[in-house]
């Protein structure tokens, strides 16, 4: 499945969140999307996903406009939204049912898969029994991407996927994302926390104020300033920020009695 972003736009109130934004994910590739808040991340997933129309530009997969055949696009697609907005009322295995229906899989198949993820993800068995209002964040991220695995996708659209995640579940998750793009899928990672994009993609993009300021290896990154972690050629890119001084000062107000 190949995905490509071109001139890809979207204003709010006459301010251009996203701004002209190409990219292109080819099969194979885990690619970080970086970015301060604000910088127009989740904007860009909500477009790729079909939840937010653009106001310009196209989005095509294999060499088609997504917005010709949006149903077979979203079925190739599984998404990790950042904000898990959850029905509270309802269980988790009801949810994960629910969704699975809608993704046309048959009753049987989804209880054996949603199980299964479930056991896998550290999700007890107990736990799909209780009302979502009830779960705590980390469970609540579980039953997001157990919804986003359960129909087989080619390409994960994740927007901050390990949230409230344990370690024990977040290494496992690194582990199958990697797995999952040498198999021939595609993960383009939505997030703001250098470490996690660092120890886990392969490519990165950084945006800065809705436009692309880089676009390329992790390993080509860190080599940009021999001399610096990739925090501070982050910094450089995109904030232009005297990290040290700033961390100086809060310092002086954070002991001032």
């Amino acid at each position: 499945m190949r995905i490509a972003v071109e001139n890809l736009t979207r204003q709010f109130n006459r301010v251009n969140v996203v701004d002209g934004v190409s990219f292109r994910i080819e099969p194979g590739d885990l690619v970080g999307y970086l970015g301060p808040n604000g910088a127009g991340k989740s904007t860009t997933v909500r477009m790729l996903t079909g939840l937010l129309d653009p106001s310009g530009g196209e989005i095509l997969c294999d060499g088609g406009l997504v917005e010709d055949n949006p149903l077979d696009y979203r079925a190739r697609v599984g998404y990790v939204p950042e904000d898990s907005h959850l029905y509270s009322y309802l269980t988790g295995e009801e949810y994960l049912l629910m969704v699975g229906r809608l993704r046309g899989l048959s009753t049987r198949r989804v209880m054996a898969k949603l199980h299964h993820l479930a056991e896998l993800l550290r999700l007890k068995e107990v736990d799909l029994y209780l009302p979502l209002g009830n779960y705590s964040k980390g469970m609540k991220q579980k039953v997001l991407i157990i919804a986003a695995l359960m129909h087989g996708p080619e390409m994960l659209i994740l927007d901050e996927p390990f949230s409230g995640l344990d370690v024990t579940v977040s290494s496992i998750m690194r582990t199958f994302l990697n797995r999952f793009c040498a198999a021939g899928g595609s993960v383009l990672f939505s997030s703001h926390i250098l470490e996690v994009v660092e120890r886990l993609c392969n490519r990165v993009i950084i945006l800065h104020k809705g436009k692309i300021v880089a676009d390329t290896t992790m390993t080509d990154l860190k080599s940009m300033r021999r001399d610096h972690v990739v925090e501070e050629v982050f910094n450089q890119l995109v904030e232009q920020v005297d990290v040290n001084g700033i961390a100086k000062e809060i310092l002086i107000y954070a002991k001032d009695r």
